[in-house]
């Protein structure tokens, strides 16, 4: 060859004789590093160990594909990028060799190959003797020596082979050690990749389901005080090992959830089993009691035929267990469609900014009419998303997600400013009172700052403020502190001459307690209400509401107003305004404003 190739090693330097680094040279000594001398010499390459010492760096080398040839490799050990192995020495029950990475040149892995096999059993001897520096003999009168100078070596050998397995259960340890959770004994993030990997493939992947027991760690801290995590996080690891077989694999999430990869004969199986798993976690006593229905959700995941990967299966895991706690479920199994709407949403989440900005999200609305004589005296403003990938999306697929994720504020206060754009263009053409509904949730209207928030957005439009209402909505209980500051804020909201009114009154959390800590200046009625006034106590409690409203002077709009005896009872009832798909779908901002312009 005119031009020697460079071949770079990761040697191993406590393998004495075979290989070993000598500090006195600063190089590696020893069997192997003398035959890949002489086969470098006799086939033209140049080979350098890399960064010689006495740290073993032979793993980080080859992770990082930093070396051609990983060296002193022991039967038992494997590497990472290696594509095939040479043993050079072996002993009875343990080979000594070679690795190639996936950088070696082909040509050089089958000439050192070729080599090595073309080398004779003196060959090998004379090598390991050579390795313990003893001279060889040169004739036929020396073979005694030379055969127990042999069978010393073989000793030598086998201790090397009694130490290496000593060594490897002490790497073996330290490996463990690194890849397990100190506190619950289960494998950390790193560790259940490493086995999931080694565990799963394309034929058995059936055969598993992946299974995320989910915990509010949070409450649990909140309620039972410092320390209480990892108190609970033994407590449940305890628990599951009980419950698991020698199959199963179990994790500690990075979030403080667990993972188990078990094999189950089906996914229902599966859900039956965490289920019972679950039961014994939720014996946990905090502060006095045991655990809440949603401090402790399931999600399991098949791996049959899904071709995701490692990180999306504990992620679609995870998010079946969050749904099911979120739907006071104990337990869910994570189905295509699950993973599709999981999917969307993380998206949709994705694109809420730009969606915001580029005004993809669309203005509608639903009128309302007068009671008496049904002519349109306003409209509930609705959104609409005109996503461009999903194209139109209707409010049930954004908003649960938003008011789940916190984020509904932004769009609270987006369709506030369309709905005053509307006004003031509406003004320009009509005469009569029209007014808007905006909704807001409970959890957006009770934080500080709403009051400068609407006041800069009214402000830029010209309109009559007694022509807009805020609708408060339904999205779940809040804290006594923000109770205090929402009641602050529908206050300050009224000053500046806005309405407002609780929607869905007398379901959820809107409740005749409320009417005596808030000041409303209306009440909306729920549909289930209207729906049961077919019945007695359905009709008699309607008629406590709405005379109780007009008592105290506020305005009662009905809505999902859809058959023609609900419009006859509620006008008996002397409700003021109706909203339902019996009188208006609801309409694009540009059409709704055509007929509110010209009503007739």
């Amino acid at each position: 060859m005119d031009e020697r190739v460079l071949i770079y090693v990761a040697g191993n330097p406590e393998l004495y004789p075979l290989e070993y680094y000598d500090p006195e040279s600063g190089t590696y000594r020893g069997a192997i590093p003398e035959l890949l001398a002489d086969f470098a010499q006799q086939e033209g390459y140049e080979m350098v160990y890399y960064e010689p010492g006495t740290a073993d760096r032979r793993e980080a080398l080859a992770g990082n594909l930093q070396a051609d040839v990983i060296s002193g490799v022991t039967g038992a050990e494997s590497f990472e990028n290696t594509v095939s192995s040479l043993t050079l020495f072996e002993t009875n029950d343990v080979s000594y060799g070679l690795a190639f990475t996936e950088s070696a040149p082909e040509s050089f892995i089958s000439a050192l190959t070729a080599y090595a096999e073309a080398r004779t059993t003196g060959d090998v001897t004379e090598e390991l003797l050579a390795a313990v520096a003893v001279p060889s003999a040169g004739n036929g009168h020396a073979l005694p020596a030379i055969l127990t100078l042999a069978a010393a070596l073989c000793a030598a050998l086998a201790a090397l082979a009694i130490v290496w397995r000593k060594g490897k259960k002490r790497v073996t340890a330290a490996r463990v050690e690194l890849d397990t959770d100190p506190s619950t004994g289960l494998y950390n993030q790193f560790g259940f990749e490493k086995v999931f990997n080694s565990t799963v493939n394309d034929n058995n992947r059936a055969l598993y389901c992946m299974l995320c027991f989910h915990f509010e760690l949070g409450h649990i801290e909140r309620v039972g005080g410092p320390g209480e995590i990892p108190r609970f996080q033994r407590f449940a690891a305890e628990a599951l090992k009980r419950w698991v077989s020698g199959d199963d694999i179990m994790a500690l999430g990075s979030n403080g959830d667990f993972f188990i990869l078990r094999q189950s004969e089906s996914p229902q199986a599966a859900r039956d089993w965490a289920i019972r798993v679950r039961e014994e976690m939720r014996a946990y006593e905090c502060a006095g009691a045991t655990l809440n229905l949603r401090d402790i959700s399931v999600g399991v995941f098949p791996l049959a035929s899904r071709e995701y990967d490692y990180e999306s299966i504990l992620y679609h895991a995870r998010q079946c267990a969050i749904s099911a706690g979120y739907n006071d479920m104990k337990a869910k199994v994570c189905g295509a469609g699950q993973c599709h709407i999981c999917e969307e949403e993380r998206e949709l989440l994705a694109d809420l900014e730009r969606g915001l900005q580029n005004r993809e999200f669309q203005l509608s609305l639903q009128f309302f009419v007068s009671a008496k004589d049904f002519h349109i005296t306003g409209g509930e403003a609705l959104s609409r998303w005109m996503h461009p990938k999903r194209g139109l999306l209707s409010a049930d697929r954004f908003i649960p997600l938003l008011e789940r994720e916190g984020r509904i504020d932004k769009l609270d206060f987006y369709i506030l400013e369309r709905a005053c754009e509307f006004l003031q263009k509406l003004g320009e053409v009509r005469s009569e009172d029209f007014f808007i509904s905006c909704n807001f949730s409970r959890r957006s209207f009770s934080k500080p700052g709403i009051k400068d928030q609407c006041r800069e957005i009214i402000e830029r439009y010209n309109f009559p403020h007694r022509e807009l209402i805020i609708e408060i909505t339904e999205s779940g209980d809040i804290r006594p502190e923000e109770a205090e500051q929402m009641r602050e804020n529908i206050l300050a909201v009224r000053s500046l001459g806005v309405q407002v009114m609780f929607d869905d009154f007398g379901m959820g959390y809107a409740t005749f307690h409320d009417l005596q800590v808030y000041p409303m200046d209306g009440l909306k009625l729920d549909k289930s209400l209207v729906d049961c006034m077919n019945t007695r106590q359905g009709q008699t409690i309607m008629e406590g509401i709405v005379r109780t409203g007009h008592n105290l002077g506020l305005v009662i709009l009905a809505e999902g107003v859809e058959e023609e005896w609900q419009v006859e009872k509620l006008q008996k009832l002397n409700c003021d305004i109706l909203q339902g798909y019996l009188f208006y779908v609801p309409l694009p901002a540009a059409e709704a404003l055509r007929q509110a312009a010209d009503p007739k």
